[in-house]
């Protein structure tokens, strides 16, 4: 469970450097390991926003278990860089995580917090998404209110939880294929309401599978949560390591900290966190303040299931 945690935060600061490159560019200078610089001019190792907000839910649900004004506290509190910054200072956050954030501090209800149009581009990897999937609750899509509204996110929240909790459990013996965690997932998140819904058919080679076996030129590496997680599977399924499934992620382009920080949380509940290469490690920005909080959420979800 480490492994899918620190997982996403080192996948997430691997793509910061080259975030809205394009393919193409990626393509005639690919990323081979940590760098710096780049999109926002920030020192090798650093994560961006889908980092701040995982380590931000993982202390909320470490210190008050599921509490919903407690965690959004912890996401103000973060953008107003009081809070999980790698440098004291917030330097990327998507749209529709300030307004959520803004919506809070102005004093809508909870209800109220995350935007009702389903097509507005959302961020998988944001906190409430990888958190969600670990964290101890039964219901794993049950925080996706508080950030990102729309069909398919809804949607794909409770997928995402389904094939982590497959390859964390299977973690002890050997592991689990992808395609059977994923068959899983699938089976939690597309009951025939989902499967009904308007915009259904773009979720479809999700949960039919069809995805691992697309080819690199159908795959985006964009922001939209349809993409991502596409992507993810896609580069977990088809690589052979952590190593190579979050590269592979980064050079697809575009929203590159958050693909890879998807893919991360993947590649890291399957291959365990002995395959994040230390030099990768050693470079993460206050690497012992986030091994902390990711080591004190797994003591809390292990003490609860004893």
């Amino acid at each position: 469970m480490l492994g899918c945690l620190l997982g996403a935060v080192v996948g997430d600061a691997l793509g910061v450097p080259v975030e809205f490159r394009s393919r193409e560019q990626l393509s005639a200078d690919p990323v081979t390991g940590v760098r710096g610089h780049g999109t926002y001019n920030q020192p090798p190792g650093t994560w961006s926003d889908d980092s701040s907000l995982l380590l931000a839910t993982a202390d909320s649900l470490i210190n008050h278990g599921y509490d919903p004004p407690d965690m959004m506290g912890r996401f103000l509190a973060w953008l107003k860089g009081q809070a999980y910054t790698p440098h004291g200072e917030v330097f990327d956050v998507g749209i529709a995580t300030r307004s959520a954030i803004a919506r809070y501090a102005n004093g809508a209800p909870p209800e109220a917090w995350g935007p009702q149009r389903a097509r507005q581009r959302q961020r998988l990897a944001d906190a409430d998404r990888p958190a969600g999937a670990v964290h101890p609750r039964a219901d794993a899509g049950g925080d996706r209110p508080l950030q990102h509204g729309g069909q398919r996110a809804d949607a794909r929240a409770p997928a995402l939880a389904a094939v982590l909790r497959v390859l964390l459990a299977a973690a002890g013996a050997g592991g689990a294929g992808l395609v059977t965690a994923k068959g899983d997932g699938a089976g939690v998140a597309a009951p025939g309401a989902v499967r009904a819904r308007r915009g259904a058919r773009r979720v479809e080679r999700i949960l039919d599978g069809s995805i691992v076996e697309a080819p690199a030129s159908a795959i985006r590496g964009s922001g939209y949560v349809v993409h991502c997680l596409e992507a993810s599977l896609w580069c977990a399924a088809n690589h052979r390591s952590y190593e190579e499934a979050v590269l592979a992620a980064i050079n697809l382009g575009e929203d590159t900290d958050t693909t890879a920080s998807v893919t991360g949380a993947l590649a890291g509940a399957m291959h365990g966190l002995a395959a994040i290469p230390e030099a990768w490690l050693r470079a993460l920005a206050s690497r012992e303040y986030v091994e902390t909080i990711c080591a004190r959420l797994v003591e809390r979800i292990e003490a609860g299931r004893s």
